[in-house]
């Protein structure tokens, strides 16, 4: 047997006997070693992980979300991260090991994590810029701006309405510097920049990214590994 077995319960193998489609009830007489070797050539015929079962890809097969899968993404996401897998599986009242697990793949592949620094304690201000590049310079332009690293943070090609092609996140000390980058970014030839700056947070809402998941659980096939 692989190390991939060492350490799942005996309800760890079950729920992966569910991934392969198959009831796993049936196999409740069964030792958790039978069921460790039934798994292991299961593999075998069919080219890889269990569908939903955090492994790699099935031959020309596109496996679903699983429901334990979607549960975990619903809490991930109304709590922005900020809850341990311990409250996962008491809240969910799944076994702490399917967690630890389902969750690892499904942040690995789903949600985009980062920490991100309160600049303002600091005396600084973050600043959006909006930049009309002139004819076929926008990747050049874009180029440019990354390597401010003085005061660039982000950098994207854009694209929709005002012309506007290329949008950089920068921190600035204030409203001189400002006026500076302002001035700097004029200077390398651009047709024309706007700037914002958000002066409130308001408010998150993950609603949307929920019903989003529920919707892609229902209408198209989602593969996890």
């Amino acid at each position: 047997m692989g190390k991939y077995e060492e350490g799942k319960t005996r309800q760890d193998l079950l729920e992966e006997l569910a991934e392969f489609g198959v009831n796993p009830a049936i196999f409740q007489a069964i030792s958790s070693e039978g069921i460790r070797d039934l798994i292991e050539r299961m593999r075998e015929i069919s080219g890889s992980r269990p569908a939903s079962g955090m492994g790699g890809p099935r031959n020309n097969a596109t496996p679903t979300l699983s429901e334990t899968d979607r549960e975990i993404l619903k809490v991930l996401l109304g709590s922005t991260g900020k809850i341990s897998s311990l409250q996962l599986s008491k809240r969910l009242g799944i076994p702490l090991s399917t967690i630890q697990r389902r969750r690892k793949k499904l942040e690995s592949d789903f949600l985009e994590m980062s920490y991100s620094l309160r600049v303002e304690k600091f005396g600084w201000r973050r600043v959006s810029l909006f930049i009309s590049a002139q004819n076929g310079r926008t990747a050049e332009i874009a180029r440019e701006l990354l390597s401010w690293k003085d005061c660039t943070i982000l950098v994207s090609r854009t694209m929709g309405k005002n012309n506007v092609d290329v949008a950089a996140e920068c921190l600035v000390s204030g409203n001189d510097a400002l006026l500076r980058l302002i001035e700097k970014v004029k200077s390398i030839g651009v047709q024309d920049v706007s700037w914002s700056e958000t002066v409130e947070v308001v408010g998150h809402n993950q609603g949307h990214l929920v019903r989003m998941m529920e919707d892609l659980a229902k209408d198209r096939q989602v593969q996890v590994g």
